[in-house]
């Protein structure tokens, strides 16, 4: 036996028994799905493990029935759905509120999965390496996980909802399909630690919509996840953009904004890319520093319903820091921050 077959034989082996373990852990088993207590006063149960053998489409049940009584599924387990293999479509219910670590990765079939509008965390590796084709993230999910879905090479699009405070490193890590990024519209920025890797290895993206804008706490600035350089298309709603002069690929250059910021952008856009700007408004854009210098300046009447546009001419306004003490402070610092935002919501960010 070579060694490489040595390894496999022993991560298999080793696989088995941790699963051997875990099932003999649940309370509730029916039609092959396994549920553990999460609250009896409250009638709770979490989704912790599932038969390798389901395949085809599934629908997880909202609630469950045992011994009379009525118990509501409110989330999905940590390797739940772990390499079930013959999965290929799930739908959850409106009462699941978190999906657990590698839920479903390694599922090698699941083409698709319908989210619940009730989610609020997608948590580390959920969808790793899964054969998503594409997915709707619900409008009140706030955090996406670390290599939540990594090595997801078949999904070609991704909206961003506004509902989004943080993004961790590697979510899209090498999703070599992604070609279309939306970020919806808001005047908070998106948390991210490192943004250069949350989209690591996309190197095929042609298409961005920016509603907002991103925060990377490693660099204590704003600044836009690097794949995003390579796009030949993009989308502003702010009056200005960030690191504008790093996107060197654009040939196509949308700017919702009725009173353009001055901006720059390099001299192989201003020559290669046409400028589409609000109707009524390019003799503006004309007269603006870092718009006025594109050759082609067009005016195009935007269909802004499609997509969103609740902040159109709002420069975003960054969120407010301070320290353990309660003092303010000009930029995150070391240790222990708390970040207020424009609606008053505070959180804590370690800075190491």
């Amino acid at each position: 036996m070579t060694k490489t077959n040595f390894r496999k034989k022993c991560l298999s082996l080793l696989i088995s028994l941790i699963l051997s373990i875990n099932i003999n852990a649940y309370d509730i088993v029916i039609d092959g799905l396994c549920y553990s207590v999460v609250n009896l006063e409250d009638m709770t149960v979490s989704l912790t493990y599932c038969s390798r053998d389901l395949k085809g489409d599934l629908v997880v049940p909202d609630t469950i029935a045992f011994k009379g009584k009525k118990l509501t599924v409110v989330n999905i387990g940590d390797q739940a759905f772990y390499c079930c293999e013959k999965l290929t479509s799930v739908v959850l219910p409106n009462t699941i509120k978190s999906i657990g670590e590698w839920a479903f990765a390694h599922c090698s079939k699941l083409t698709s999965i319908k989210l619940p509008d009730s989610l609020l965390i997608i948590d580390n590796d959920t969808f790793r390496r899964s054969n998503l084709v594409s997915i709707t993230l619900p409008k009140t999910l706030t955090a996406i996980g670390s290599g939540a879905f990594s090595g997801c090479y078949q999904l070609t699009s991704i909206t961003i909802p506004e509902s989004i405070k943080e993004i961790h490193d590697l979510a899209f890590e090498a999703c070599s399909s992604l070609k279309e990024v939306i970020i919806m519209d808001s005047e908070d920025a998106i948390y991210m630690p490192s943004s250069d890797n949350v989209f690591k290895y996309c190197y095929g993206i042609e298409t961005l919509y920016l509603g907002r804008s991103v925060y990377n706490i490693q660099s204590k600035d704003y600044h836009w996840p690097l794949a995003f350089f390579y796009a030949s298309k993009i989308t502003i709603v702010q009056g200005g953009l960030v690191n504008s002069e790093r996107f060197t690929n654009l040939r196509e250059v949308e700017s919702l904004s009725k009173n353009p910021l001055p901006i720059t952008f390099t001299n192989s856009v201003y020559l290669n890319a046409t400028l589409y700007v609000p109707v009524g408004t390019k003799a503006i854009y004309e007269a603006t520093d870092g718009w006025k210098q594109f050759w082609t300046i067009e005016e195009r009447k935007f269909e802004t319903s499609s997509v969103g546009s609740s902040v159109i001419d709002k420069v975003i306004v960054p969120s407010v820091y301070y320290n353990i003490r309660g003092e303010k402070l000009d930029k995150l610092q070391k240790g222990m921050n708390i970040v207020r935002d424009k609606n008053g919501n505070a959180r804590k960010i370690i800075i190491k």
